[in-house]
């Protein structure tokens, strides 16, 4: 009788708990994305609910169609003469809008938002026109990357892009003037940014290219680029567990951890052998990259990006930053680890906004900013040259 209660009360307990966390899964999701279906959001960017696909989600954020357009081979690209702002509501989903957005609808319904301006020159780039053949006298330096590039939720003149142009004026031949071309598009992946680099970035003839790699570059299969972290929470055998809410939290915490990452991992899951493929791609496009760039007479620097949750597990960069760096070496390139740098300075609350791990914030695109500088002055052969191709 005692073990029959026993099991009732722990059957009983499980429930309350699964309804519990179920519960606090259902009010995160009304709460950043039920609100803005309450909205005037969605009746601006799409007139109605068979028009929402005009609105798409991408890296946490949404963006307001006309400012993204979708290209065969290159992803993504920047609609030219675009403006706009990248705006981080509390507690809320972000939002990237066009400049004519009514903003008032965040103040209307009592949400505070922190709202960046941006615009998008002749050429898809985030900043003012730039002509296509490069001035006489002028040292191009083109940042290719993905949202975190563009800057989402800082100004332009705040962004890492801007801050190295400044501080490498000092470094490169007398007589030569720096032009800095961000280059960086929401949503790309690394086949996407090396696409950008041969169709793109090459036809502005750079003397430097500096990749920006992020962790969903690599492997981001519906937002779960964390699986390029954490593999073994798409085991197969932890199929059951993840159907529950309690299931849930525990791969988000106990399995989340240089334990969790070393145990059980299922090589023949579809996802791992995804992200083992990816890796060899990686591999190829920065050997592609390198070769092109030597055709055209062009540097190329590799700057690698963290997750703001490295910074409190630094063992995953054994998983991300150590393998970008050891390919990089094999190819002699030279790669950049922010990461290090970061953890030098702040903490994850310092250097990124409150619920976004992926984009830095102001510190955070300044810290970025000395890593790249400080490896530039390290290594003054990328910027002694100017192009050979005029």
């Amino acid at each position: 009788m005692r073990i029959f209660l026993f099991l009732c009360s722990l059957v009983l307990t499980f429930w309350i708990v699964e309804l519990g966390l179920r519960y606090r899964e259902v009010r995160a999701h009304r709460r950043s994305l039920g609100w803005l279906d309450a909205t005037e959001l969605v009746r601006s960017l799409a007139r109605s609910s068979e028009a929402r696909p005009r609105i798409k989600l991408f890296n946490g954020c949404l963006i307001q169609r006309g400012i993204l357009v979708e290209h065969s081979t290159m992803g993504y690209t920047n609609v030219p003469h675009t403006r706009g702002y990248s705006i981080r509501a509390e507690g809320r989903q972000n939002y990237v809008v066009r400049h004519d957005y009514d903003l008032s609808v965040f103040s209307r319904h009592g949400v505070k938002a922190d709202m960046a301006a941006f615009r998008i020159n002749n050429l898809g780039n985030r900043g003012t026109d730039t002509p296509v053949e490069k001035p006489n006298g002028v040292h191009r330096v083109v940042f290719l990357g993905d949202s975190v590039t563009f800057g989402y939720y800082v100004n332009e003149e705040e962004t890492f892009p801007v801050l190295v142009g400044a501080g490498i004026q000092e470094l490169v031949d007398d007589g030569f003037r720096v032009e800095v071309m961000n280059a960086g598009v929401s949503s790309l992946n690394a086949q996407h940014v090396l696409a950008h680099l041969r169709e793109r970035a090459f036809t502005w003839s750079p003397d430097l290219v500096v990749w920006c790699f992020y962790a969903n570059d690599i492997y981001d299969a519906e937002g779960a680029e964390l699986d390029l972290f954490f593999p073994v929470r798409q085991a197969t055998w932890m199929g059951p567990i993840r159907a529950s809410a309690l299931g849930r939290l525990m791969l988000g915490t106990v399995f989340a951890s240089r334990i969790g990452a070393t145990m059980s991992i299922d090589d023949d899951s579809e996802v791992n052998r995804a992200v083992a493929h990816a890796w060899k791609d990686i591999e190829s496009n920065l050997s592609d990259a390198s070769a092109w760039a030597d055709q055209q007479g062009t540097r190329l620097l590799v700057v690698v990006f963290p997750s703001g949750l490295q910074l409190s597990r630094s063992w995953t960069r054994e998983l991300y930053q150590g393998r970008i760096k050891r390919i990089c070496r094999s190819l002699d390139i030279r790669c950049v680890d922010v990461l290090s740098f970061y953890e030098d300075v702040g903490s994850v609350q310092d250097l990124y906004y409150e619920g976004d791990l992926i984009h830095p914030s102001l510190l955070g695109h300044a810290v970025a900013a000395d890593a790249i500088l400080t490896s530039l002055r390290e290594n003054r052969h990328l910027l002694l040259r100017p192009n050979a191709k005029r």
